[in-house]
């Protein structure tokens, strides 16, 4: 099968979750850890974001997963059977601990290893694309809980430094402003 990366389609919760329990189960008939990051994460915890693939986290390569694509920032893209891309993070910068420590403190949904919502905050921060400057602000705004926020913010002065803690609490000030003036709640980006 020729790889051919679908940028243009978006996909539904059923081929998300489908493509998902497919790169689980290929890395753990390896022994490969994994967790569920990026779309598909924020879709597990109520975003309505969507998403053209499913992106993963994990200890290693993943030989069923074969490498069509390097990722900038270390991975690779793979075409998954279902015939769109799984991205296999496998950091190779600066951030590899914050990635590794995430993939150790993941969680399951729905019988998913997801990635913790104060590390996906952490890392969603390390990131600072627009998409998840948004997705960060919505997962502050929806889990304005402090056990969360604390950790969350624990995480970042750990590897992003005490100016991104600073800087998460201005996100959350504003994050707050935004759900305050949409009105907007779980399984809402409000106007964000």
């Amino acid at each position: 099968m020729s790889y051919t990366k679908d940028r243009k389609r978006l996909l539904s919760s059923a081929e998300l979750e489908a493509g998902a329990r497919s790169a689980i189960a290929a890395a753990g008939a390896e022994g490969i850890d994994v967790a569920i990051l990026g779309g598909y994460a924020m879709a597990l915890y109520g975003s309505d974001r969507l998403t053209v693939d499913v992106a993963i986290v994990a200890s290693g390569p993943i030989a069923a997963l074969p490498p069509a694509e390097r990722l900038t920032f270390g991975g690779y893209s793979s075409l998954l059977p279902q015939g769109f891309s799984v991205d296999v993070i496998l950091r190779d910068d600066e951030y590899l601990p914050l990635y590794q420590e995430a993939l150790s403190n993941a969680h399951c949904i729905d019988g998913l290893p997801v990635v913790s919502l104060p590390y996906l905050m952490a890392m969603k921060m390390a990131s600072a694309r627009p998409k998840d400057e948004l997705d960060l602000r919505w997962l502050m705004a929806t889990y304005d809980e402090p056990a969360i926020l604390d950790e969350a913010r624990r995480i970042i002065g750990r590897h992003l430094g005490v100016y991104a803690a600073r800087e998460f609490d201005g996100d959350l000030s504003l994050a707050r402003w935004e759900r305050q003036q949409s009105g907007g709640g779980r399984g809402s980006r409000g106007t964000a």
